[in-house]
C-alpha cells in the first residue's frame, strides 16, 4: 500500500487536479471507484473514505491501526461529486518523507502548472508569541481555483512586527497539506474555507482573502510565489493591541543586506562581554539611550506592558538576515526598564526550521551564533549553575533546554524538536527524546538580569514560558538530572567539545501539559 501511494503522490495517476489518482469529480462513476482501488489492495468504505492503513499492532485484545493518509470520495447518483484529501503531522509512517512525496503539490509548482488562482484565503491563529519558547503563531492558506474546482490548503509558521504579519510560504515548513477538489459543471459548491477558524469572534484568529487583508492582488501573489525562490512574504497589516504604544523611527530603515551585516558585526559583542548586550548593561544603561540606538537603525521600538515584578516591557522591531527563504534567522530584542533603566534584556534568534529534521540547514545562523553555542559558553563562563529542561508530555514539539548562570544574570536557552519514544497503546511518550547540538537547534534566546534584580534566572526560565515573561509560564521545569540523570558536571565536560552531540532521553512524566 505504501508502494502505490508513493507511485501515485508522484504522478498522480496520468492526470492532473482535479483528478486525482485517476478519478475526476463529475466524471468517474462510483462502480468505478469500487473496482480500481480492492485491485491495488485498498479496500473503499461504505461512506466513500479509502482505507489508507494497516493494522500496527494489538491493544487490549483488540486490532490498532496506523492511518497514512486520509481521502474521502463523494458521490451523488452514482457519479463522484468531490474529493478531500489530507495529510497531517501525526500519520508518521510518511511523515519523514513529506516534502519529497508531495513536491508535486507545493505552492510554486501548483501556480506554474495552473496559473493564477482566483482567490486566497489566509486563517492565522495569533494567540502564541512570535518568538520564544513554547507555541508559535501558525497560518493556513487556501490557494483556490474556483474555474478548475480546486484548492490547496498549506501551513506554516507566522511572522509579525509591530504593525505588520508575514506569511512566507516554505513548503514543508508544517506537514500539513489538504487538497479540495469538486465538479464544477456539476454546480458543487466549494468549501467553506472560514469554517475551520480556531476563534472566528475573539482576539486568536485574523481571517479572510487576499484582498480583503492586503493590497497584494491574486496576480501579484502568482508572480511573487511562482519563483523557485520568492523574494517577498505576504505582508499584511497588523493593529497593535490596546495600550501599546509605538515609537517609529525618523530615519529610513537599512537595507537588507546593511542589516545582515549589523547583525554579523554587533553578534561578536565588542567590546563587552555577557551580561552586556551590544554596550547596553542591565542595571546600568539608561532606556532613552537604548531607544535611540535601535530608532537609528530604522526599527520601530514598543512600549507594551507594565507589571510590578518585571517593569515596563518594550520591543524593538524584527531584524532579519538574508540567506535562506524569507530569512536564515531573524532577531527580536526585548527589554524590561525600571525607573527608567534596563533592568532585564531578553535577545531571541530564531530560525524558521521547524520541524528541525525536515528544514533546510540555515546558512549563517550556526556560524552567527558560534559564540553563545554551548562549547563557547562553557569554555568562557565554566560550569552553569543550574541547567535546566522544558518540553511537553505530548512528545514531538519544541524543547527548551536552559543554561543558568545565577551569579552572572545569564540564562542561555536552546531550542529544538523533541519527540516521543511511546509505548503500544499509550497516548503520551514514555520518554522524550531531545537532540542537542549545534545542528539541532532551532532557536537560541539569551536573558541577561540586573544583579539588583530581586528574579533569579531560573525564575526568569519560568516565567518567559510561551515567549513573554508572565504570559503562559512553564509549569513543570526540571533540572536535567531529575530528567534525564545526567549531572550538570557530565553535561559541562561533554559540551565543552564543540562537535558534541547528544541525544537526551528525558521522562515523559515530568513533561509540560499543553494548556
Amino acid at each position: 500500500m505504501e508502494t502505490f501511494i508513493v507511485d501515485r503522490l508522484a504522478d498522480n495517476g496520468g492526470c492532473e487536479l482535479p483528478c486525482w489518482w485517476g478519478v475526476t469529480p463529475g466524471e468517474t462513476s462510483w462502480q468505478t471507484v469500487r473496482q480500481h482501488f480492492p485491485e491495488q489492495g485498498i479496500q473503499v468504505l461504505e461512506g466513500g473514505s479509502l482505507a489508507l492503513r494497516y493494522q500496527s499492532g494489538q491493544y487490549r485484545g483488540h486490532p490498532t491501526y496506523t492511518d497514512l493518509m486520509v481521502v474521502n470520495l463523494y458521490q451523488d447518483d452514482g457519479i463522484i461529486r468531490s474529493i478531500e484529501i489530507r495529510n497531517d503531522s501525526y500519520y508518521l509512517p510518511l511523515q519523514e518523507q513529506f516534502t519529497s512525496l508531495w513536491q508535486r503539490y507545493a505552492l510554486q509548482p501548483v501556480l506554474s502548472r495552473h496559473g493564477v488562482p482566483t482567490r486566497v484565503f489566509f486563517d492565522m491563529t495569533i494567540g502564541a508569541p512570535c518568538i520564544g519558547s513554547g507555541s508559535f503563531p501558525t497560518y493556513d492558506m487556501w490557494v483556490i481555483y474556483d474555474d478548475q474546482g480546486m484548492a490547496i490548503r498549506y501551513s506554516g509558521l507566522l511572522l509579525y512586527d509591530h504593525d505588520t504579519w508575514s506569511v512566507c510560504p516554505v513548503f514543508g515548513q508544517s506537514r500539513r497539506i489538504e487538497i479540495s477538489l469538486w465538479s464544477v459543471k456539476d454546480d458543487v459548491a466549494p468549501p467553506d474555507f472560514a469554517a475551520g477558524v480556531y476563534d472566528p469572534a475573539g482576539d486568536f484568529s485574523v481571517y479572510g482573502f487576499l484582498p480583503e487583508l492586503t493590497t497584494m492582488s491574486t496576480q501579484t501573489f502568482y508572480e511573487t510565489f511562482r519563483q523557485t525562490e520568492p523574494q517577498a512574504c505576504v505582508e499584511i497589516p497588523r493593529t497593535p493591541y490596546d495600550g501599546v504604544e509605538i515609537v517609529t523611527p525618523d530615519t529610513l530603515g537599512l537595507s537588507p543586506a546593511e542589516e545582515s551585516a549589523l547583525l554579523v558585526d554587533r553578534f561578536l559583542n565588542a567590546p563587552c562581554e555577557l551580561p552586556c548586550w551590544w554596550g547596553i548593561t542591565p542595571g546600568v544603561t539608561a532606556w532613552e539611550n537604548v531607544q535611540r540606538m535601535f530608532l537609528s537603525y530604522g526599527k520601530s521600538v514598543s512600549r507594551e506592558s507594565e507589571s510590578t515584578a518585571w517593569g515596563t516591557r518594550h520591543k524593538v522591531g524584527l531584524m532579519g538576515r538574508q540567506g535562506t527563504y524569507p530569512f536564515d534567522y531573524v532577531v527580536e530584542h526585548g527589554f524590561y526598564e525600571q525607573d527608567g533603566v534596563v533592568s532585564l534584556i531578553g535577545i531571541h534568534g530564531h530560525t524558521q526550521g521547524w520541524p528541525a529534521d525536515e528544514w533546510p540547514i540555515p546558512q549563517y545562523f550556526a556560524q552567527d551564533w558560534n559564540r553563545y553555542l554551548p562549547a563557547q559558553i562553557l569554555a568562557r563562563y565554566g560550569k552553569p549553575t543550574q541547567v535546566l529542561l522544558h518540553y511537553w508530555s505530548e512528545g514531538d514539539a519544541p524543547y527548551s533546554l536552559g543554561l543558568v548562570y545565577e551569579e552572572q544574570g545569564i540564562l542561555i536557552e536552546y531550542m529544538g524538536l523533541a519527540y516521543g519514544e511511546y509505548t503500544e497503546g499509550n497516548y503520551y511518550p514514555n520518554h522524550v527524546i531531545m537532540e542537542i547540538g549545534a545542528g539541532h537547534f532551532t532557536d537560541i534566546n539569551i536573558w541577561l538580569r540586573s544583579p539588583a534584580s530581586q528574579k533569579s534566572m531560573e525564575d526568569v526560565f519560568r516565567a518567559v514560558g510561551g515567549g513573554y515573561l508572565g504570559l503562559l509560564p512553564f509549569v513543570s521545569t526540571p533540572t536535567l538530572e531529575e530528567a534525564t540523570g545526567m549531572s550538570v558536571d557530565a553535561f559541562y565536560e561533554v559540551f565543552l567539545n564543540p562537535e558534541a552531540e547528544l541525544r537526551l532521553r528525558a521522562t515523559g512524566k515530568l513533561g509540560d501539559y499543553y494548556p
